[in-house]
């Protein structure tokens, strides 16, 4: 096994840090975290904000606003067309653009956006996140093109935005480097739209005045209280929380919870809590939950599953089930396993998830370290041995390269994910690999169909895996010791 050194860690530390910071949009008093790097592309009429059409959004259910048709990419480049539809009437913008990107060496990307038709005559501005690209007419002639570099190492926040979870990482993140203004606005935010606790809490030592099933309570999962559709969201669209004008580009993400639970279907918060109660994710969390609470690895408490166990059996079972395929694979945690109910099928132990290996891994490194069991030791270093080899664009020990390895495309190009943590990989190797379960039938369509091999979820949980294990091994901090398990 391949010593991790806290010179190493410390690196990947920052270049996750950079890639989340990234994540990050505000308007005059309040922020969101986006989901990933996308070309974030928005048309609007001008000074008619209420107009705005955002890719990836849906105008009402399971209506997107945009199809996105034409994808093609190679180790560096990819292209895509976007094509708007006309939803009201009056009929809002609804142009049909492709775009064009190429990743240059020195980690910059060449944007070309054509607009080849559109169906509405009136005046309208096109948008990369907060980038103004062009305005069109009626008169303009039409295909047009413009061309323009972007950020180095840096793509465009989605337009998509998570308050579960990235909005939550990105106010802790902002807290532990003293960037109070930005975890303020952050706050205000979750503030405003009643969001007081996330899964994510142990992984940062938050919530131990919290119960010790509060992973599996209705609270968790707020977002299944706001309708879904444009018409009548009452999540901000735009950054528009409490009625602030002038911010542009946002919708929040609707997960399969939520939709589920708007839908009409009675059981869908509860039966997305029934399902967490047996999926390792939220197993693992709530032992860090009760760690970090009692300060006992042999704490008893209610398994979510039935009976009892304590944080220390949860290990013990994570590191390997009754069926001796997993959950841990040799290099990471299995998406869902061959025996999870109705959501997987007879390859799923073959893909590794980054949430769950991170929270392994945290959960390890606490029980090996802080409370010195040798097994989770080994656990502990296995993991984060694995977990530097899926940080996309960052080469051993610590070297910014930019590329990644898709399962299907090979070796690839984009700077604009360094510091990233893969979301899943195939067991046997590092790659990167496109995974659909029944499960995941239920997800909001994407906002980029080219290659988006991470979010901000996974890259959260990497971060602090990361932090925690640097404290407990090397007894060393990056960037700060602020919430530390």
């Amino acid at each position: 096994m391949t010593v991790i050194t806290p010179e190493e860690l410390t690196h990947r530390i920052w270049y996750a840090q950079w890639f989340l910071d990234g994540l990050y949009k505000e308007s005059e008093n309040y922020a969101f975290g986006a989901e990933y790097p996308t070309p974030g592309i928005l048309v609007e009429r001008p000074g008619e904000q209420d107009h705005q059409r955002l890719a990836g959004f849906w105008s009402s259910g399971i209506c997107q606003d945009t199809d996105i048709d034409d994808v093609d990419f190679g180790q560096d480049w990819d292209e895509q067309i976007f094509e708007f539809h006309c939803v009201a009437y009056p009929p809002t913008a609804a142009p049909k653009i492709k775009l064009k990107r190429e990743y240059q060496s020195d980690g910059r990307i060449k944007y070309t956006l054509t607009v080849q038709s559109n169906r509405d005559s009136r005046d309208i501005d096109i948008y990369c996140g907060n980038y103004k690209v062009g305005s069109i007419d009626g008169d303009t002639s039409l295909p047009i093109s413009w061309s323009w570099y972007g950020t180095a190492w840096r793509g465009y926040p989605s337009n998509r935005y998570t308050l579960r979870h990235s909005t939550w990482f990105l106010s802790w993140l902002y807290q532990i480097i003293g960037k109070s203004d930005k975890a303020d606005k952050l706050d205000s935010t979750l503030d405003a739209y009643g969001y007081e606790k996330d899964i994510y809490m142990p992984l940062f030592g938050l919530g131990t005045n919290l119960a010790d099933d509060y992973l599996f309570t209705d609270g968790c999962y707020k977002d299944c209280d706001y309708d879904g559709d444009r018409a009548g969201d009452n999540h901000p669209y735009g950054l528009d929380a409490g009625g602030e004008e002038g911010s542009r580009g946002g919708y929040a993400y609707e997960s399969k919870v939520a939709k589920f639970s708007l839908s009409g279907w009675t059981p869908g918060r509860s039966a997305y809590i029934w399902v967490s109660k047996r999926d390792r994710l939220a197993r693992m969390l709530q032992a860090v939950h009760i760690l970090n609470k009692y300060d006992d690895p042999d704490h008893t408490y209610t398994d979510p599953k039935g009976g009892t166990t304590t944080p220390r059996s949860i290990a013990r079972e994570m590191e390997c089930d009754d069926t001796g395929e997993g959950p841990w694979t040799g290099i990471g945690i299995n998406a869902y396993g061959t025996s999870f109910p109705y959501l997987s099928d007879e390859n799923d132990w073959q893909v590794n998830s980054g949430v769950r290996t991170n929270v392994f891994a945290l959960l390890e490194t606490l029980l090996g370290y802080k409370y010195y069991d040798a097994t989770s030791r080994g656990f502990a270093d296995a993991a984060i041995e694995s977990l530097v080899q899926v940080q996309w664009g960052v080469a051993r020990p610590h070297n910014v390269d930019g590329y990644g390895i898709d399962d299907d495309d090979g070796t690839l190009f984009r700077p604009q994910f360094t510091g990233a943590c893969l979301g899943n990989w195939i067991a046997g190797s590092m790659k990167f690999i496109h995974k659909e379960s029944l499960w995941d039938i239920a997800n909001m369509g994407s906002e980029d169909k080219t290659i988006a091999p991470t979010n901000g979820e996974a890259s959260g949980t990497f971060f602090q895996a990361m932090r925690t294990y640097l404290h407990y091994r090397y007894h060393k901090d990056c960037p700060t010791s602020s919430y530390i398990p």
